[in-house]
Protein backbone atom coordinates (compact mmCIF):
# COMPACT_ATOMS: atom_id res chain seq x y z
CA UNK A 1 0.00 0.00 0.00
CA UNK A 2 1.43 3.39 -0.96
CA UNK A 3 1.27 6.53 1.15
CA UNK A 4 -1.26 8.08 -1.23
CA UNK A 5 -3.80 5.27 -0.97
CA UNK A 6 -7.22 6.31 0.32
CA UNK A 7 -10.90 5.57 -0.26
CA UNK A 8 -13.83 7.98 -0.09
CA UNK A 9 -17.32 6.56 0.35
CA UNK A 10 -20.37 7.95 -1.46
CA UNK A 11 -21.83 10.81 0.56
CA UNK A 12 -18.72 11.23 2.70
CA UNK A 13 -17.41 14.72 3.53
CA UNK A 14 -13.61 14.79 3.34
CA UNK A 15 -11.06 17.57 3.73
CA UNK A 16 -7.49 17.62 2.41
CA UNK A 17 -5.16 19.96 4.25
CA UNK A 18 -1.47 20.73 4.08
CA UNK A 19 0.99 23.53 3.60
CA UNK A 20 1.47 25.33 0.28
CA UNK A 21 3.18 22.95 -2.13
CA UNK A 22 2.26 19.86 -0.08
CA UNK A 23 0.34 18.32 -2.98
CA UNK A 24 -3.26 19.32 -2.28
CA UNK A 25 -3.80 20.76 -5.76
CA UNK A 26 -2.34 17.59 -7.27
CA UNK A 27 -5.00 15.57 -5.43
CA UNK A 28 -7.70 17.79 -6.95
CA UNK A 29 -6.31 17.49 -10.48
CA UNK A 30 -6.06 13.70 -10.22
CA UNK A 31 -9.55 13.23 -8.79
CA UNK A 32 -11.05 15.54 -11.42
CA UNK A 33 -9.27 13.73 -14.26
CA UNK A 34 -7.23 16.77 -15.29
CA UNK A 35 -4.00 14.82 -14.76
CA UNK A 36 -3.25 11.11 -14.98
CA UNK A 37 -1.38 9.37 -12.15
CA UNK A 38 2.20 8.36 -12.99
CA UNK A 39 1.58 5.12 -11.12
CA UNK A 40 -1.38 3.47 -9.48
CA UNK A 41 -5.05 3.76 -10.37
CA UNK A 42 -7.98 5.97 -9.49
CA UNK A 43 -11.43 4.37 -9.32
CA UNK A 44 -14.78 6.18 -9.33
CA UNK A 45 -17.79 3.99 -8.59
CA UNK A 46 -15.66 0.96 -9.33
CA UNK A 47 -14.57 2.21 -12.76
CA UNK A 48 -11.01 3.21 -13.61
CA UNK A 49 -11.03 6.95 -14.18
CA UNK A 50 -9.30 6.61 -17.56
CA UNK A 51 -12.21 4.49 -18.84
CA UNK A 52 -14.76 7.22 -18.10
CA UNK A 53 -15.46 9.69 -20.90
CA UNK A 54 -14.25 13.21 -19.94
CA UNK A 55 -17.71 14.69 -20.58
CA UNK A 56 -19.35 12.15 -18.26
CA UNK A 57 -16.67 12.83 -15.67
CA UNK A 58 -17.26 16.62 -15.80
CA UNK A 59 -21.03 16.11 -15.56
CA UNK A 60 -20.68 14.10 -12.38
CA UNK A 61 -17.94 16.07 -10.62
CA UNK A 62 -18.60 19.73 -9.86
CA UNK A 63 -15.52 21.83 -9.08
CA UNK A 64 -15.55 25.20 -7.35
CA UNK A 65 -12.09 26.72 -7.97
CA UNK A 66 -10.46 29.03 -5.47
CA UNK A 67 -10.46 31.87 -8.01
CA UNK A 68 -13.36 31.48 -10.48
CA UNK A 69 -12.66 32.99 -13.89
CA UNK A 70 -15.30 35.59 -14.69
CA UNK A 71 -15.72 37.56 -17.91
CA UNK A 72 -17.55 40.73 -18.86
CA UNK A 73 -21.12 39.62 -19.45
CA UNK A 74 -24.30 38.72 -17.63
CA UNK A 75 -24.54 36.71 -14.45
CA UNK A 76 -26.50 34.12 -16.42
CA UNK A 77 -23.77 33.76 -19.06
CA UNK A 78 -21.06 33.50 -16.42
CA UNK A 79 -22.90 30.68 -14.67
CA UNK A 80 -23.97 28.71 -17.74
CA UNK A 81 -20.86 29.29 -19.91
CA UNK A 82 -22.73 28.10 -22.98
CA UNK A 83 -24.64 25.32 -21.20
CA UNK A 84 -28.21 26.64 -21.09
CA UNK A 85 -30.24 25.09 -18.30
CA UNK A 86 -33.56 26.86 -18.72
CA UNK A 87 -35.25 29.62 -16.72
CA UNK A 88 -36.66 27.47 -13.91
CA UNK A 89 -33.41 25.59 -13.34
CA UNK A 90 -31.42 28.83 -13.32
CA UNK A 91 -33.78 30.42 -10.76
CA UNK A 92 -33.41 27.36 -8.53
CA UNK A 93 -29.63 27.53 -8.88
CA UNK A 94 -29.58 31.23 -7.97
CA UNK A 95 -31.68 30.53 -4.86
CA UNK A 96 -29.57 27.54 -3.85
CA UNK A 97 -26.28 29.42 -4.08
CA UNK A 98 -27.47 32.64 -2.50
CA UNK A 99 -27.16 34.74 -5.66
CA UNK A 100 -30.90 35.32 -5.66
CA UNK A 101 -30.48 38.36 -3.38
CA UNK A 102 -28.00 39.97 -5.79
CA UNK A 103 -30.38 39.40 -8.71
CA UNK A 104 -33.31 40.97 -6.88
CA UNK A 105 -31.33 43.92 -5.57
CA UNK A 106 -29.75 44.75 -8.92
CA UNK A 107 -33.08 45.16 -10.72
CA UNK A 108 -31.43 43.54 -13.76
CA UNK A 109 -32.35 39.97 -12.93
CA UNK A 110 -30.05 37.27 -14.26
CA UNK A 111 -28.94 39.78 -16.91
CA UNK A 112 -26.95 41.65 -14.25
CA UNK A 113 -23.58 42.63 -15.74
CA UNK A 114 -20.78 41.26 -13.54
CA UNK A 115 -18.04 43.41 -15.09
CA UNK A 116 -14.63 42.34 -16.40
CA UNK A 117 -13.21 39.74 -14.03
CA UNK A 118 -16.34 40.08 -11.90
CA UNK A 119 -15.42 43.64 -10.89
CA UNK A 120 -19.04 44.43 -9.92
CA UNK A 121 -19.15 41.47 -7.54
CA UNK A 122 -17.76 41.08 -4.04
CA UNK A 123 -15.24 38.33 -3.24
CA UNK A 124 -18.03 36.23 -1.74
CA UNK A 125 -20.30 36.74 -4.75
CA UNK A 126 -17.54 35.68 -7.15
CA UNK A 127 -17.14 32.47 -5.14
CA UNK A 128 -20.91 31.90 -5.33
CA UNK A 129 -20.77 32.15 -9.14
CA UNK A 130 -18.08 29.47 -9.05
CA UNK A 131 -20.33 27.38 -6.82
CA UNK A 132 -23.28 27.81 -9.21
CA UNK A 133 -21.13 26.57 -12.07
CA UNK A 134 -20.08 23.55 -10.00
CA UNK A 135 -23.70 22.66 -9.25
CA UNK A 136 -25.20 23.33 -12.67
CA UNK A 137 -25.45 19.60 -13.51
CA UNK A 138 -26.46 18.63 -9.95
CA UNK A 139 -23.38 16.39 -9.69
CA UNK A 140 -23.14 13.71 -6.99
CA UNK A 141 -19.52 14.70 -6.27
CA UNK A 142 -18.45 18.26 -5.44
CA UNK A 143 -14.86 19.46 -5.01
CA UNK A 144 -14.27 22.81 -3.31
CA UNK A 145 -10.77 24.20 -3.84
CA UNK A 146 -9.96 26.73 -1.09
CA UNK A 147 -13.63 27.82 -0.94
CA UNK A 148 -12.97 30.68 1.51
CA UNK A 149 -9.74 32.09 0.10
CA UNK A 150 -9.52 35.89 0.21
CA UNK A 151 -12.34 36.18 2.76
CA UNK A 152 -12.24 37.77 6.19
CA UNK A 153 -13.30 35.71 9.21
CA UNK A 154 -16.92 36.90 9.13
CA UNK A 155 -17.44 36.24 5.42
CA UNK A 156 -15.62 32.92 5.72
CA UNK A 157 -18.02 31.76 8.42
CA UNK A 158 -21.00 32.96 6.37
CA UNK A 159 -19.79 31.05 3.31
CA UNK A 160 -19.27 27.83 5.29
CA UNK A 161 -22.73 27.99 6.85
CA UNK A 162 -24.25 28.66 3.43
CA UNK A 163 -22.46 25.69 1.87
CA UNK A 164 -23.54 23.11 4.46
CA UNK A 165 -27.12 22.54 3.22
CA UNK A 166 -26.03 22.85 -0.43
CA UNK A 167 -23.64 19.87 -0.20
CA UNK A 168 -25.62 17.88 2.38
CA UNK A 169 -26.56 15.03 0.02
CA UNK A 170 -23.35 14.99 -2.01
CA UNK A 171 -19.93 13.44 -1.77
CA UNK A 172 -17.79 16.41 -0.77
CA UNK A 173 -14.06 16.97 -1.07
CA UNK A 174 -12.64 20.19 0.37
CA UNK A 175 -9.07 21.26 -0.41
CA UNK A 176 -8.00 23.94 2.05
CA UNK A 177 -5.34 25.32 4.36
CA UNK A 178 -7.88 27.20 6.49
CA UNK A 179 -9.39 25.32 9.42
CA UNK A 180 -12.73 27.17 9.23
CA UNK A 181 -13.56 25.43 5.92
CA UNK A 182 -13.15 22.07 7.67
CA UNK A 183 -16.48 22.62 9.40
CA UNK A 184 -17.92 21.24 6.16
CA UNK A 185 -16.26 17.83 6.58
CA UNK A 186 -16.23 14.87 8.97
CA UNK A 187 -12.88 13.39 7.95
CA UNK A 188 -9.50 15.00 7.30
CA UNK A 189 -6.49 13.79 5.34
CA UNK A 190 -3.18 15.61 5.85
CA UNK A 191 -0.97 15.89 2.77
CA UNK A 192 2.79 16.44 2.96
CA UNK A 193 5.22 16.13 0.05
CA UNK A 194 2.61 14.29 -1.99
CA UNK A 195 2.01 11.72 0.75
CA UNK A 196 -0.97 11.13 3.02
CA UNK A 197 0.61 11.46 6.49
CA UNK A 198 -2.59 11.40 8.55
CA UNK A 199 -6.19 10.30 7.97
CA UNK A 200 -9.00 10.26 10.49
CA UNK A 201 -12.01 12.00 12.05
CA UNK A 202 -11.78 15.78 11.68
CA UNK A 203 -11.71 16.67 15.38
CA UNK A 204 -9.10 14.03 16.21
CA UNK A 205 -6.80 15.16 13.39
CA UNK A 206 -7.16 18.84 14.32
CA UNK A 207 -6.32 18.05 17.96
CA UNK A 208 -3.16 16.31 16.79
CA UNK A 209 -2.17 19.25 14.62
CA UNK A 210 -2.73 21.73 17.44
CA UNK A 211 -0.97 19.68 20.12
CA UNK A 212 2.27 21.01 21.72
CA UNK A 213 4.27 18.19 20.11
CA UNK A 214 3.09 19.15 16.63
CA UNK A 215 3.59 22.84 17.34
CA UNK A 216 7.17 22.20 18.46
CA UNK A 217 7.86 20.20 15.29
CA UNK A 218 6.99 23.07 12.97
Amino acid sequence: MTAATFKIKAGEKVGFIGRTGAGKSTVLRLLAGFDAPKSGTIFIDGHEINTIHPVELRDNIGIMPQEPFLFAGTLKDNIEIGKQVGKDALIKLLAMTGLEELVKRSGEGENFQVGEGGSRLSVGQRHLVGLARALINNPPIVILDEPTTGMDVGLEREMVEHLKPVVKDKTLIVITHRFAALDLVDRVLVVNNGRIVADGPRDAILRQLQSPVQAGAK
